[in-house]
């Protein structure tokens, strides 16, 4: 049997070897090496892009493609301990019957199975049972007779007024069927072709896409003096969370922003992602509060507030260190930070409003000499400055980010020193998700009037659920010219 032979791997030139080498050949040599070294790096960095998920990056999970995610180690949720299902004290949501049905049908029984005639026997008792269900005419058409009356002193004729919503035409739509359409456009996202086909098969009324996008415009209106309070709730807010992704219109990227707490939704479309967006909005510029994002470097343009990072998006790019580079002082640079939040929870559990300061000055040193650990790792690790090379020699992702938890340190533990700053900024990131599912549905937008009309109905109608109000209702309220109010700044 024939022994396969081992593939030699060679070895690099000794320094004598080189020197013999004629001078056109060892700078050959050396452009070769050059080359070989950044393609290394390119190819460690592709490595690493591929191994990005959405548990371990900021990428979407829509991302992750239709493969059967991996069971992931130590993953950040943990279990709760409940059982799955409805929880002990949650209300039911059972069907009852009502006291006062809008209409009864009597049935009665004319024969016996046996075939004996029941209709003069009188019936022992009665077997009630209700059903919910729509009309069979779900349009009501209502006719206006306006009274028109010439007065008898000036002779001026004065028509009695429409209720709010009309406009006088010899025939419309109300209010009413109107915000159902805008509802199923704005609340749930769908297309205007398919908004007009649901309600002509559900209600038999037929309207066009250009119809819709004048009640979209009428509702947009309405709502100039709701944008203009929201903004100053917002202001006037302790707490809010940022946040921006790009959305399509008119064939070009754009950019959705969003300011929002738990009351309160602001969505703006810009094609611009950074400081000029955020000065057109008119929000950070007088924000004196604490605004959370993620590290987008525009938002630190803004200095008269306080800010405070996401660690959920650090979480996972130390996630990333760990699982593919293996650089250990991630993964205690994680233990860390969650054990901070978890003493930060139960503290405020507690009733307290700040942690001792032994326990601050024990977490922060415990995060500067993980720092140095990482720092010391990557001086090992990381290729040195090349003398006579161009340009900046390219950081590790590694390096980056322990460069960014030692300078904006104060921001990444805003939470563990300031009890009002969430641990991450989940809040503005499920505000502004479904817009996402908006562009997924419809495509862009095919212009930049529609897509602002859409940001403020959005907006209006994210807050409202968030106080409490029904979303058909506030489209209605919005339609007649009296739009629901903004309860309280939180």
């Amino acid at each position: 049997m024939l022994s396969r032979k081992k593939k030699e791997v060679p070895q690099p030139l000794s320094e004598d070897v080189r020197d013999a080498l004629p001078e056109q050949a060892q700078e050959y040599l050396e452009k070769l090496e050059e080359e070989l070294k950044k393609a290394k790096e390119e190819i460690e960095d592709l490595k690493g892009q591929l191994q990005m998920r959405s548990h371990n990056s900021s990428k979407p999970p829509s991302s992750d493609g239709l493969a059967k995610r991996p069971v992931i180690p130590g993953s950040q949720r943990t279990r709760s301990g409940r059982k799955p299902g409805g929880q002990p004290g949650h209300p039911g949501s059972t069907l009852l019957p009502v006291s006062r049905p809008d209409r009864t049908e009597h049935h009665s029984v004319a024969r016996c199975g046996c075939g004996c005639d029941l209709s003069k026997v009188t019936a022992s008792r009665l077997e009630i049972s209700q059903s919910f269900d729509l009309p069979k005419t779900p349009i009501e058409i209502t006719e206006h007779r306006r009274e028109v009356k010439i007065c008898p002193s000036c002779r001026s004729k004065t028509t009695a007024p429409l209720p709010a919503g009309l406009q006088g035409a010899a025939a419309e739509y109300g209010p009413r069927l109107k915000s159902y359409a805008l509802y199923l456009l704005n609340e749930h996202l769908l297309p205007a072709r398919r908004v007009c086909g649901i309600l002509k098969d559900f209600f038999g009324v037929g309207f066009s896409s250009g119809s819709l996008m004048r009640w979209e415009a009428q509702a947009f209106r309405g709502l100039e003096a709701f944008e203009k309070d929201l903004k100053e709730a917002l202001i006037g807010s302790k707490v809010v969370n940022f946040d921006e992704t790009g959305m399509r219109c008119q064939g070009r990227l754009h950019w959705l922003h969003s300011a929002s707490t738990s009351q309160l939704t602001f969505f703006g479309i810009h094609a611009e992602r950074g400081t000029q967006a955020m000065r057109d909005f008119a929000i950070l510029p007088a924000f004196r509060g604490i605004a959370v994002h993620d590290h987008w470097k525009s938002y630190f343009q803004f200095e008269d507030c306080l800010h405070s990072l996401c660690n959920a998006h650090i979480l996972r790019e130390l996630k990333f260190l760990e699982e593919e580079f293996k650089e250990r002082w991630a993964g205690r640079m994680s233990e860390l930070l969650l054990d901070i939040r978890d003493r930060v929870g139960h503290a405020r559990a507690l009733g307290k409003s700040l942690l001792s300061r032994t326990v601050r000055r024990n977490f922060l040193r415990k995060y500067e000499k993980i720092l140095r650990s990482g720092f010391r790792f990557h001086v090992a690790h990381d290729p040195v400055f090349q003398p006579g090379a161009r340009g900046r020699t390219k950081q590790t992702k590694g390096k980056n980010l322990l460069d960014r938890l030692r300078d904006f340190k104060t921001e990444v533990l805003r939470f563990m020193n300031e009890f009002q700053a969430p641990f991450t900024n989940n809040q503005g990131e499920q505000d502004i998700r479904m817009n996402k599912v908006k562009q997924k549905i419809s495509g862009c937008f095919r212009s930049v009037a529609y897509a602002t009309s859409f940001c403020r109905i959005r907006s209006y109608l994210s807050t409202m659920r968030k106080q409490g109000a029904g979303a058909l209702d506030a489209l209605h309220a919005a339609l007649i010219g009296a739009p629901l109010l903004i309860a309280q700044p939180p």
